[in-house]
């Protein structure tokens, strides 16, 4: 739902309001071999799950805008309510309910710098909940050199996103340039802890892990980040009734995890 009203001859004020529902369900069952009947079909409550999620996000906000001539700007503030309700009805009844609230600002600023280029920076903030799979307090043994289990503690991700555009054409020579710089930065980044077992160990007080083989669980960690830089030129070749364009691109990830308790920055870089 939106609704806008102008304030001045180059302010204009715009109100929303954005409600949204999902849910999802996880069945994880575990059977453990029969010897009797020689078939799997011996239920393992220990290693099985039912589980039920209803997400109910709440998103209000405003924006202002002032356009004057070449220039074109908005600010703006969003609120919104996270609601999370986890129902675990096997092996046992259980609920858990995350709250989260957030405060999501944003920014546009666009520079029309004459007739055939212009420049727009853009700044904003959106949030990532966590899937169902990774909340699902249950251990995956289908490898038994990789265990895996959900945490139902995760914190909602909040992504920080800069955009800086630049855009220009040559109407005489019919060329076109366009360059981009993006950067993200994440706050409570979900990714993984691992643990490598230097020795036999046990896990939740009933699944064993074996030395050398390692378990795995989503947490959220601070100090992710990527960037990214994109051009691209272009001209018409008109002897052969075509165009020829030239585009090149670079980016950069650092992606923390843990392992066995121990910050790990991971760092990638690629170019095309």
């Amino acid at each position: 739902f939106t609704y806008t009203e102008p304030l001045s001859e180059f302010w204009t004020a715009e109100f929303y309001y954005a409600p949204s529902y999902s849910a999802s369900d996880a069945d994880k069952r575990t059977n453990n071999f029969n010897n009797f009947e020689q078939v799997y079909n011996l239920l393992d409550t220990t290693l099985s799950n039912v589980f039920l999620n209803h997400t109910i996000d709440n998103l209000v906000g405003t924006t202002f805008r002032w356009a004057k001539t070449k220039h074109n700007f908005q600010i703006g503030i969003g609120y919104q309510n996270s609601l999370l309700l986890n129902n675990q009805d096997f092996p046992v009844d259980q609920k858990n309910t995350l709250n989260f609230n957030s405060f999501l600002p944003s920014i546009l600023y666009r520079l029309k710098i004459n007739n055939t280029s212009s420049l727009s920076v853009n700044y904003r903030s959106r949030t990532r909940n966590p899937q169902i799979s990774q909340l699902q307090n249950v251990i995956d043994n289908s490898n038994p050199l990789s265990l895996s289990s959900g945490n139902p503690n995760l914190k909602q991700q909040v992504t920080h996103s800069l955009n800086v555009r630049y855009n220009a054409t040559n109407i005489k020579t019919g060329s076109s340039f366009f360059a981009m710089l993006s950067g993200e930065v994440y706050q409570n980044q979900i990714t993984n802890a691992s643990y490598i077992a230097l020795e036999d160990t046990v896990i939740n007080d009933y699944v064993r892990l074996a030395r050398g083989s390692q378990f795995r669980l989503p947490v959220n960690i601070n100090g992710g980040w990527n960037t990214r830089a994109y051009v691209s030129y272009g001209i018409p070749l008109k002897f052969m009734k075509s165009n020829f364009n030239i585009n090149g691109g670079a980016g950069y990830t650092l992606s923390p995890a843990l392992i066995n308790d121990i910050r790990n920055n991971s760092r990638t870089t690629n170019a095309n």
